[in-house]
C-alpha cells in the first residue's frame, strides 16, 4: 500500500513539475517577446530623435548651390522652377537606400495625384546613363533633376524640404519604419504652404 501511495505521489509531483516547466517556458517566451518589442521601440525612438535633430540642424539654411541640371544637363536655377513660391523638394542619393527611395517615390505619386501638384525630385546622380538605368529599372517616367550638393554636411539619406527664397524650410528625413509619418508630413506641408496648383 505504501508503494502505491509513493508511486501516486511521485506521479503527481512529476505532473506538477511538468506543469511548472510549461508555465516557466511560456513566461520566458512572453518575456522574450516583450524584451524584443522594447528593443525595437528603443531603436525606433532613437531613429525619431536622430531625424528630429537633423531637422533642427538643417531647417532655415541657405541652399548651398541653387543650380540644378535637368536630365539633358541643362542648368536651371531652383527659383525658376518654383516661380517664386514655396516648392516641395524630394532629395535622394544614388548611394542611399534604394528601397527607401522607392517607397518615398510611391508616396509622392499618391500625394501628387491627390493634390494635383508636382514635387521636384533631385538626385546626386552625375551620370545620365546611371540615372536612366535607375528610372528604367524602377519604371519611373517623371524627370529627376541632378545636383551634387544642396547643403553642407549632406548625408546619403533621402529627405524632403520646402524650397522658399533660396532657403530650406520644413525639412523632413523619412524613415521606412514610419511611412505614416511621412504621409502626414506631406499632407501637412501641402496644406500649410498651399502647394496645390
Amino acid at each position: 500500500m505504501k508503494w502505491k501511495y509513493l508511486v501516486y505521489l511521485l506521479g503527481n509531483l512529476s505532473l506538477i513539475y511538468i506543469i511548472i516547466l510549461v508555465i516557466m517556458t511560456i513566461n520566458t517566451n512572453k518575456y522574450q517577446l516583450v524584451n524584443d518589442q522594447l528593443t525595437r521601440n528603443e531603436h525606433l525612438v532613437g531613429q525619431l530623435k536622430a531625424s528630429l535633430m537633423s531637422s533642427y540642424k538643417y531647417s532655415g539654411r541657405k541652399i548651398l548651390n541653387p543650380y540644378i541640371s535637368d536630365e539633358n544637363n541643362k542648368e536651371l536655377h531652383l527659383s525658376s522652377l518654383s516661380k517664386n513660391k514655396p516648392m516641395l523638394v524630394f532629395r535622394f542619393s544614388r548611394l542611399g537606400c534604394q528601397k527607401c527611395v522607392l517607397e518615398q517615390l510611391s508616396l509622392i505619386r499618391e500625394i501628387e495625384d491627390k493634390f494635383n501638384s508636382d514635387i521636384l525630385i533631385i538626385s546626386d546622380y552625375d551620370n545620365k546613363r546611371d540615372l536612366g538605368y535607375f528610372k528604367r529599372v524602377n519604371s519611373i517616367k517623371r524627370e529627376i533633376f541632378k545636383s551634387k550638393k544642396i547643403m553642407n554636411d549632406e548625408t546619403n539619406s533621402p529627405y524632403f524640404f520646402i524650397y522658399n527664397n533660396n532657403r530650406i524650410q520644413s525639412i523632413y528625413f523619412p524613415d521606412d519604419d514610419f511611412l505614416e509619418l511621412t504621409s502626414k508630413y506631406l499632407l501637412s506641408v501641402f496644406e500649410n504652404y498651399e502647394l496645390c496648383q
